[in-house]
């Protein structure tokens, strides 16, 4: 309800909530409010600020960024988050609050330019010496779409980079991948 409301009012009563908010939780749902409309910059450091120390609460806040980003910004967004000192592609939880995130974006995976097929694939390269497993399971984000042929030939690309130097498990999930698109008409 509080997401409704931040639409109507510029998030008035969602910057007051997570001001006067005694827990994480309703903090944190006012801040996804103000995400969601374009605003709270100052409650996102806040709550970064009070909540440091806490890796789990940190991953959170990472992911809801990525979450509640519009299609037009999640990429620049994630750049700015896989910079971030307490980003770490050696933290599986907090690679995931990125990357897997990022990946369930259907508007910011899925742009019609391929930076998002992109943007993830780089990303699972970087994390497959580190953590072949982890990498296997997030390249299968690759099995939604394309939607066209245009996004069929930027997920092969994708796909195709990753599959160069890939470890056994990644190659392995990649090789199914890139059989199945290649027989796909669009």
């Amino acid at each position: 309800a509080l997401s409704y409301i931040s639409r109507k009012d510029g998030g008035a009563l969602a910057a007051k909530q997570f001001e006067n908010s005694d827990n994480m939780t309703l903090q944190a749902s006012a801040l996804a409010s103000l995400l969601h409309i374009g605003s709270g910059e100052s409650e996102l450091q806040a709550f970064y600020e009070q909540w440091k120390g806490e890796r789990l609460v940190i991953d959170s806040w990472f992911a809801l960024q990525i979450s509640t980003a519009s299609p037009e910004t999640i990429l620049p967004i994630a750049l700015k988050l896989t910079k971030h000192s307490d980003f770490s592609i050696k933290n599986p939880n907090r690679f995931r609050a990125v990357i897997a995130t990022f990946t369930q974006s259907f508007g910011g995976f899925h742009q019609s330019s391929g930076q998002g097929y992109q943007f993830v694939a780089d990303w699972l390269i970087k994390s497959d010496a580190l953590n072949p497993n982890l990498t296997a399971r997030l390249s299968s984000a690759f099995q939604e779409g394309p939607f066209d042929h245009e996004g069929k030939m930027h997920l092969i690309s994708a796909l195709k980079r990753l599959n160069e130097n890939a470890s056994a498990n990644t190659s392995e999930m990649v090789t199914r991948l890139l059989s199945k698109l290649e027989k796909l008409e669009l």
